[in-house]
């Protein structure tokens, strides 16, 4: 599942992740279940994870990690080289 940080304390070791699906109440994680390789979750920051990890106090979510979205390339030219192509395709 996807979802977002909504709340996260480093000194109490939890958080709580809104979930992308509607109608989901937020989903509580404990710090041991972060994989996120940049620190502690950031407020709305957007992360997968796993929604029916049992605990003796019910379900919570498991394997939270950083979603990252990748990047589409983009090739970016100044407006020099705009304007030597142009030149070049006037010749």
């Amino acid at each position: 599942m996807r979802g977002q940080i909504r709340y996260y304390s480093t000194e109490r070791g939890f958080g709580f992740i809104r979930s992308d699906t509607a109608g989901e109440s937020d989903v509580f994680f404990h710090a041991s279940q972060w994989l996120g390789e940049d620190g502690d979750p950031v407020l709305f920051q957007p992360v997968e994870f796993d929604r029916d990890v049992r605990t003796d106090t019910g379900k919570h979510a498991g394997k939270v990690t950083a979603f990252r979205v990748k990047p589409i390339p983009v090739q970016i030219r100044d407006a020099e080289s705009r304007r030597a192509g142009q030149r070049e395709a006037a010749e």
